[in-house]
């Protein structure tokens, strides 16, 4: 997904919780602290080549400020701004859930 936006995270390890896991993957991401507020529906996604499923988290940034660790670019963005930019496949539906839950 190469120069599209997605949302921050990764793999859960063993024996982590999807709060666990999203809490290691910001910080090893994004170099700051986030608590995990409320999940939002999960999203499975097929990709040609792989599956995704996407657990989705609205967090609180609880220490520091993002910066691009292990990506090309970090962005905040307004709210009527996020369906302007170019996002992959499998995160459109977590962003079209967010925005009509807001």
């Amino acid at each position: 997904m190469a120069g599209m936006w997605e949302f921050p995270g990764g793999k859960i390890r063993d024996g982590e919780t999807p709060e666990d896991a999203i809490v290691r993957e910001i910080r090893e991401e994004l170099g700051c602290g986030i608590r995990p507020i409320r999940s939002l529906p999960a999203h499975t996604h097929d990709y040609p080549d792989l599956t995704v499923t996407l657990m989705p988290y609205l967090c609180a940034l609880i220490e520091g400020e993002p910066r691009a660790l292990e990506h090309a670019q970090v962005r905040w963005a307004a709210e009527d701004e996020l369906r302007d930019l170019e996002w992959s496949a499998a995160d459109v539906p977590v962003l079209e859930r967010y925005l009509a839950g807001r």
